[in-house]
């Protein structure tokens, strides 16, 4: 548990940085790849919505956008810039019921002990409309560790 406090202050402490690191970072391959699968009145959940990056993404491209996450500074940094309200809640307050087309996670998981991940991956999937698109990116590797900046990283190689 310290270690998604510890991963969470980071981020709340260190949100601008983060986001000026991350901002320009093209995705194009992982968005084409995703939206081939949504109808053009796709509702998304931007499950880790950081700082709004993605979301803006999609809201652009005329998605219907619902970014979350816990920490309360990406809330801000979303809301600015992309103008959408931003779901700031924790994981586990996340109990949506078959309501998005889509769930858009990219690079969120990979902060999150392997040992809840069944129970995570279980909310999720019933947060997901029937038929619904997943999106989830993890970080190549094996095992669990703290990095350089704090922050609780689990790598996964299957």
């Amino acid at each position: 548990m310290n270690e998604r406090l510890n991963t969470m202050k980071y981020y709340d402490e260190y949100a601008e940085e983060f986001i000026a690191s991350t901002i320009n970072v093209s995705l194009t391959k992982c968005y084409r790849r995703f939206e081939t699968w949504l109808k053009d009145d796709s509702s998304i959940l931007d499950f880790g919505c950081a700082g709004g990056r993605d979301s803006r993404y999609f809201l652009e491209k005329g998605y219907k956008v619902t970014p979350l996450d816990a920490c309360s500074s990406m809330c801000e940094h979303t809301l600015a810039y992309t103008g959408l309200p931003v779901m700031c809640m924790h994981l586990d307050e996340l109990s949506f019921h078959e309501r998005f087309d889509a769930i858009w996670c990219c690079a969120f998981l990979v902060h999150l002990p392997r040992h809840i991940m069944p129970d995570v991956i279980i909310r999720i999937l019933n947060s997901l409309k029937q038929d619904g698109i997943l999106f989830v990116s993890f970080c190549r590797g094996e095992g669990e560790r703290v990095d350089s900046k704090g922050r609780f990283i689990c790598s996964y190689d299957k």
